[in-house]
């Protein structure tokens, strides 16, 4: 159970000790040896205090943790509901029952409560990018702190930073890289360990990961592809598509954030190892198509949006569609590439939703469209 992993980290940061360092001989029984493919970026055992509390018993901190994950939910559809209300609705009575929406969105995919089960931290990012997408332009120091908190899992929240560069964000950045920075050095003070070798022990145990997926190039694993060319490959696809996705948004003078950021959110998902949780995210490009509907004139584009929506909360389906394929017609094809292609193609239905997004000309209206 990540969380588990998580609270024992933090445990044994709050006895000094480096969790990649524990053992057999200097293991604390009431906390227990961590297995190494499951520890975190050195920074993140400080943040995740606030997470995960390792000062708790593990019993009181595994009640806590529920209580965040449900409390995340209900601040960031409070969030949501506010900013829509603030933002994008009309005052007629009929349309203030749009500002639910966002938040019935970001809740009613499957990943949110595999994530709850799971205890891995997905969710509570996918929830603190959001808040942070509705605050940053008013509280950019209060929004880097936030996605400071969010880098816990890098792999998901740092792609995010390109486009916040690239919207020259700079005030969120340097708080959030300062804050960082600061958690990091406060890690390595209390564990006694350099800076090297905190992000070499990371890289070693990053590298060695089982059952995970590797991005949009997963299936080269299994034609005894690297997994460094794969990530490679991962990471400079998802940033071309950022970048060619912020080129059209840019020269059409879009300023819906949420259509704006749902590039990056979709790349998110394929431009490194991820996991079911990390998808939790896809409430950004979700909440871009309902803003779409919403403001649309035409039936045609109403539900286009909705049949979009549809495949970004359902479309991790594909998967086991892909695997049913492949043994209704008995191929013969190993199960665990019958999953990564299955997932692979997934990752394209995504990148597709997230192009088709562009094509409606109410993705380009402006954001407050209060009368």
């Amino acid at each position: 159970m990540d969380f588990h992993a998580r609270w024992q980290e933090s445990a044994y940061l709050c006895k000094g000790l480096n969790p990649y360092k524990v053992n057999d001989l200097n293991s604390i029984d009431s906390i227990g040896i961590i297995n190494p493919q499951m520890i975190t970026v050195p920074w993140a055992w400080l943040i995740g205090m606030l997470i995960n509390p390792g000062f708790l018993p593990y019993g009181i901190a595994k009640i806590i943790g529920v209580i965040i994950y449900i409390g995340t939910y209900l601040i960031t559809s409070a969030v949501l509901a506010n900013y829509w209300l603030n933002n994008i609705v009309n005052n007629r009575k009929k349309d203030l029952l749009w500002v639910i929406f966002p938040g019935f969105l970001l809740g009613a995919q499957i990943y949110w409560w595999w994530s709850i089960i799971c205890g891995n931290q997905g969710a509570i990012n996918a929830c603190i990018i959001i808040i942070c997408l509705c605050l940053y332009k008013k509280h950019p120091i209060i929004s880097g702190l936030l996605m400071t908190v969010a880098m816990v899992k890098p792999q998901l929240t740092a792609i995010f930073y390109v486009l916040l560069l690239l919207q020259k964000e700079y005030k969120l950045i340097f708080t959030s890289i300062i804050s960082g920075l600061v958690s990091f050095l406060s890690v390595s003070l209390i564990t006694k360990s350099t800076f090297v070798e905190l992000l070499l022990q990371t890289f070693q145990s990053g590298s060695k990961l089982d059952g995970v997926f590797y991005g949009l190039f997963d299936v080269m694993k299994f034609f005894n592809a690297p997994i460094a060319l794969i990530l490679f490959a991962d990471i400079v696809c998802g940033l071309l598509y950022v970048l060619l996705y912020w080129k059209v948004f840019n020269n059409k003078n879009c300023t819906n954030i949420f259509v704006l950021f749902s590039g990056v959110a979709i790349a998110s998902t394929f431009w490194f190892y991820k996991q079911p949780h990390d998808n939790i995210i896809l409430a950004i490009p979700c909440i871009a198509y309902l803003y779409i509907a919403y403001v649309t004139d035409k039936r045609r584009d109403y539900f286009k949006c909705i049949i979009n929506i549809f495949i970004l909360v359902g479309a991790f389906y594909i998967q086991g569609a892909v695997q049913i394929i492949f043994r209704f017609f008995k191929c013969s094809i190993q199960p665990e590439m019958a999953t990564s292609i299955g997932k692979t193609i997934y990752c394209i239905c995504l990148i597709i939703c997230g192009c088709s997004i562009l094509k409606f000309k109410e993705s380009f209206a402006l954001t407050n469209i209060k009368h």
